[in-house]
């Protein structure tokens, strides 16, 4: 399974051990036995976003080797995300996350920007099988495989 943390949460899913909003998201993609989650990452905006935060670096660098962590060609997100740009179909200013997202083929989204979740969860932008979000704490069924297969997860990072 695999999901995207936005920037904004970022800190909060991979930094911060106690965060109770996020505890779920940072055991399914660190924990041993919890329905294993990988992080997806790629484009551009991604690598510059990790480039200006030293720990959250070094903890994909640990991820990655942990085998938790896909990375998508940054010149197929880039181009994706130009395309849905010129296309002016998004609210959010994330087009590399929805690029992201239909190039990886993950439906999983960790964020807490209500205009890429409204994104994401638009059947123009994702379909086949829609996208998810998860906010809080309640939404933690979505990290659970069952969730998965139930919504038709395609596993395509994993080819």
């Amino acid at each position: 399974m695999c999901i995207i943390v936005d920037a904004n949460v970022f800190h909060r899913v991979l930094r911060s051990a106690d965060d109770p909003d996020y505890y779920p998201v940072q055991h399914a993609i660190f924990g041993k036995h919890s329905g294993v989650q990988r992080l997806i990452l790629g484009g551009t905006v991604c690598a510059e976003e990790l480039k200006k935060d030293e720990v959250a670096s070094r903890i994909v660098l640990r991820l990655d080797q942990m085998g938790r962590v896909q990375l998508v060609s940054s010149s197929s997100v880039d181009a994706e995300a130009a395309t849905l740009a010129s296309q002016a179909l998004c609210k959010s200013n994330d087009h590399h996350v929805i690029a992201l997202a239909r190039i990886a083929g993950a439906r999983i989204l960790c964020s807490a920007d209500g205009a890429l979740v409204a994104d994401f969860k638009n059947k123009a932008l994702i379909d086949n099988p829609r996208g998810r979000v998860y906010s809080k704490p309640s939404h933690r069924r979505l990290l659970t495989a069952e969730c998965t297969q139930r919504c038709g997860g395609t596993n395509q990072c994993r080819k």
